[in-house]
């Protein structure tokens, strides 16, 4: 009798690699969104809130640096 070749784990990529997909891809584009929702929760001025949408782009863009160096190296 033969087994599967991923044994079941072929699911458990795909929804790793989905939620992988959902934070980088699609998160960014609702950060207007989401500055609305802080507005109404924190009652703070637009300025303030501004700084969670900017925190979140300028890491995501920051974070490419250190993931590429080990992705270029030389085999």
């Amino acid at each position: 009798m033969t087994h599967p070749v991923d044994r079941g784990w072929a699911w458990v990529v795909l929804v790793a690699s989905l939620g992988c997909n959902y934070l980088t891809g699609f998160l960014p584009y609702s950060v207007g969104v989401i500055h609305v929702a802080l507005l109404d929760k924190f009652q703070e001025d637009v300025t303030s809130t501004a700084w969670a949408g900017a925190i979140y782009s300028s890491l995501q863009m920051l974070g490419g640096n250190p993931v590429e160096k080990p992705i270029d190296w030389p085999v």
